[in-house]
Order: structure tokens, then sequence, then C-alpha cells
């Protein structure tokens, strides 16, 4: 059965030629490159950053205690010195996520 030039565009997939599957495969060499690199300076740096956020997030909630329960000191600023320790915390996560996501 002959198919006219119109009814074939319909049924063949497109045909890509050899240069552009090269050049895709080079993209995908150069970015599986890039992420492994990225991935081992931060797996390597991993306990220098995430070690002395989590200190210093258990540390502010530590002392959020101490000064708001304990000593009942009236002018410690105990909101700020919270959302710190929270952030700290969340940097932390953040870290953590950044790994795992290019680890994948």
């Amino acid at each position: 059965m002959a198919t006219s030039f119109r009814d074939s565009h319909l049924t063949e997939p497109p045909r890509s030629s050899a240069w552009v599957k090269a050049v895709c495969l080079a993209a995908s060499i150069v970015a599986h490159a890039v992420r492994i690199t990225a991935l081992a300076i931060l797996v390597t740096l991993e306990p220098v950053v995430r070690i002395p956020l989590m200190l210093l997030s258990l540390g502010g909630f530590a002392t959020c205690v101490l000064y708001r329960y304990v000593m009942h000191a009236p002018h410690f600023p105990f909101g700020q010195m919270l959302f710190l320790s929270i952030a700290f915390a969340v940097l932390s996560l953040l870290y953590g996520l950044l790994v795992r996501g290019l680890a994948l």
C-alpha cells in the first residue's frame, strides 16, 4: 500500500542527524562531569560545613531555653536568637539536600 507524501510524516518518526546526537551526548558527558565534580567538593566539605551549623543551631536553642526559662533575662533577644538558630538548622538541611540531589 503506497502512502503519499502528506501521510508519510504522520507515520514516520522525525529523523535527527548524527551531529545532533553527538552534541547531545557531549553535553550530557560535560554535565555529568560537572555534577560529579561539584558532588565531590561538597561531600569533602560536608563535615566542615554541617557540624558547625548544627552546633550553632543547638547552642542557640540551648541559650534561648537557658535565658528565657532558667535565668529570666528580660532584655534577652529571644525571638532573634530563636530565628538565628532555626536559620542555622535550615541551612544545614539545605546543604544535605543539595548533596543528596547531586548524588542522584
